[in-house]
């Protein structure tokens, strides 16, 4: 499952926004809409890192089994 945010902010819209004291990137969003998505996106970033995990465990192994 692949979810689109929407919205993230590009690296021009950071570096402009540096010099503002009061920049808030998330400002678009509230603060439920924020707390909603938090688990879903924690669920995707460990799915993410147990698949590589495993495809690398899986590529040693056979690489050791030669």
């Amino acid at each position: 499952m692949h979810r689109q945010f929407s919205y993230r902010p590009s690296l021009d819209d950071l570096v402009e926004a540096s010099d503002e004291e009061d920049y808030d990137v998330f400002s678009e969003r509230s603060e439920d809409d924020l707390a909603n998505e938090a688990p879903t996106l924690i669920s995707e970033v460990l799915a993410a890192l147990r698949s590589r995990f495993w495809r690398r465990a899986a590529s040693l192994g056979a690489y050791r089994s030669g």
